[in-house]
């Protein structure tokens, strides 16, 4: 058996009997309309709506970005009169940069590995099968890691630049000794053959010491195993593929190739032969003069093992390295219990700020989004900056002057952020650390007084508490031997404070199949004062009417919105942006 008694209207709303001959109409009024916002949202200074596209594992950045600005395309052709559509942020622009960025330095690390081979060779035939060889071994390798179902990303490209000069190393062992039994006056075939013969297990052997170094760095624990994962197994399969075209592709094209004369006549006549020549004679003297003197090379090179290990620690050392990824952003948090139109007036005291920045051409546009998660006092501001190459300063100096900037706008903290192609949680941050301890306002002190010293050092900028452990709090102390004896039903004083604060979530109504939230509301006697909250009236058993001051008693105090816990004990985390000097 299932009863019906559908209501769909503000006016069937206003219809319903609460009681005797008293209708709703009688001590409401009934609207249909948006409920409170709880966010604000402006994009170039004019509101709008946002939508936020997340990756998906194992999804492609560009393939996405190309999909959403041709969705954005056809949107825009049906968009009313006076609308547009935009895309605020878009981290494939940083990665197409960064590819190719790495696309001329692959081009400029073979161009370079080419004209040293041909240097020391003097033969241009010579030169042209190690690079024959180098995109063999590549090209095997974006194989590899396509099978092993990884991306081309930050770290694989970078694999694959430092493998360039891997690659070359084996080809170019192969190629020398063949190319010295050529010189002998051995056949072309003969030589080949012999010549990796001669240097097979070397090669094997060099192939598998770098394997063995390149591998266990994929099986590494922790955050750096998986950030290194992809890392070094291109690098592990770079190496044995340029050992097996060394092996194979190599021989048999010196064999087809290196079919002319000797091809590195002893003392030459032209300037690379010369040049040959003397550091040939350079290095046997050198060699001879290291051989007869062993205990010397012993002490030279633990002076420079002893000079490199004390250097190292003078060098700065960071997770990350800076990078410009032509954004800028911003993180802001407003006291504890403001509204968000508090919030959305002070983002605008910036965003008017950095507005001779977005003249100049420097900042492209600008996106803010006021109130997150509940929160009215926090938000975050984006800044799209101009390319590259059609700005004279870095991002880290752009966003230096948007934070002298802002401090003219007292009324809020801002935390610049410099996200990372790594992903790396927190690195954005600087510095991020917890003090643990079984006490949360012992921990609150030292964490205040650490600040005030952080504060005094220069090397640390807006050290701050992750919390803000001021949030006002009202707490209501209630009278339950007076509540009973006056009959008053303390179960139903929550949902009354509720519905006179923020309203009161009654039920959910179905129109047109779909769900559409009724809230009951006061619009009478508005909470300015925590006094106003101790006059609202309660009923009693009796049908009298009486304060709720009467039973309860209000106190202020201050609250920390959230408790933290680190290694399951109560924490307080202190995080800080770091200077770049």
């Amino acid at each position: 058996v299932r009863t019906t008694a559908d209501v769909t209207t503000p006016g069937e709303f206003e219809n319903i009997i609460i009681g005797g001959t008293t209708r709703i109409r009688d001590v409401a009024t009934v609207t249909l309309g948006p409920d409170v916002g709880q966010t604000t949202l402006r994009s170039d200074g004019k509101t709008g709506i946002g939508i936020g596209i997340i990756r998906q594992a194992e999804s492609n950045t560009l393939d996405i970005s190309t999909g959403v600005q041709s969705a954005v395309a056809k949107l825009q052709e049906n968009l009313p009169k006076g609308m547009s559509i935009k895309i605020t942020s878009d981290d494939a622009v940083f990665v197409k940069g960064a590819v190719h960025e790495v696309e001329i330095a692959l081009g400029l690390s073979v161009t370079m590995v080419l004209i040293v081979i041909y240097v020391f060779l003097l033969d241009w035939r010579a030169t042209l099968i190690p690079g024959l060889a180098m995109p063999v071994a590549m090209i095997g390798t974006i194989a590899a890691i396509y099978l092993a179902g990884f991306s081309v990303n930050i770290l694989t490209l970078l694999a694959l630049v430092l493998a360039t000069g891997l690659v070359v190393d084996d080809a170019i062992v192969v190629l020398e000794n063949i190319v010295r039994r050529r010189n002998e006056g051995m056949g072309p075939r003969a030589a080949a053959v012999l010549g990796a013969q001669e240097v097979f297990f070397a090669v094997i052997a060099t192939t598998l010491t770098l394997v063995a170094v390149f591998v266990p760095i994929s099986f590494l624990p922790g955050q750096t195993g998986g950030l290194f994962r992809e890392f070094g197994f291109v690098l592990a399969m770079s190496v044995l593929l340029s050992c097996v075209v060394a092996l194979t592709l190599c021989p048999m094209l010196a064999s087809r190739m290196l079919t002319g004369a000797s091809l590195h006549h002893e003392g030459g006549h032209g300037i690379g032969a010369r040049i040959g020549g003397a550091l040939n004679t350079a290095y046997k003297r050198s060699l001879h003069a290291c051989l007869d003197a062993p205990w010397i090379v012993l002490l030279v090179a633990v002076l420079f093992a002893g000079t490199a290990f004390t250097l190292f620690g003078t060098i700065r050392q960071e997770l990350t390295p800076t990078e410009d990824r032509a954004a800028v952003l911003l993180r802001i948090s407003a006291p504890q219990g403001v509204s968000l139109d508090y919030t959305t007036q002070q983002m605008q005291k910036i965003e008017r700020l950095i507005q001779p920045m977005r003249d100049s051409g420097e900042i492209r546009s600008t996106f803010e989004n006021a109130g997150q998660n509940g929160s009215y006092n926090s938000g975050f501001m984006v800044m799209t900056l101009a390319p590259w190459n059609e700005r004279s300063r870095s991002q880290q100096e752009i966003m230096a002057e948007i934070s002298q900037l802002t401090r003219q706008v007292p009324s809020v903290r801002i935390f610049p952020v410099q996200p990372n192609s790594l992903g790396i949680r927190g690195a954005g941050n600087g510095l991020q650390f917890a003090l643990v301890g079984n006490d949360r306002k012992a921990l609150g002190d030292a964490a205040v007084k650490i600040i005030a010293e952080m504060q005094k050092d220069p090397r640390f900028q807006t050290p701050r508490l992750s919390i803000d452990p001021t949030q006002p709090q009202l707490a209501v102390a209630i009278d339950r031997e007076r509540a009973s004896d006056l009959g008053i039903d303390i179960s139903g004083l929550a949902n009354t404070l509720q519905a006179m604060l923020d309203g009161n979530d009654v039920v959910d109504v179905y129109i047109a199949d779909r769900s559409y939230g009724v809230k009951l509301v006061s619009t009478t006697n508005p909470i300015n004062d925590p006094t106003d909250l101790e006059n609202i009236f309660l009923k009693t058993a009796d049908g009298r009417f009486v304060p709720m001051s009467t039973i309860a008693t209000l106190t202020e105090r201050a609250v920390p919105p959230s408790l933290s816990r680190e290694q399951q004990q109560p924490s307080v985390a202190i995080t800080s942006n770091l200077s770049s000097d």
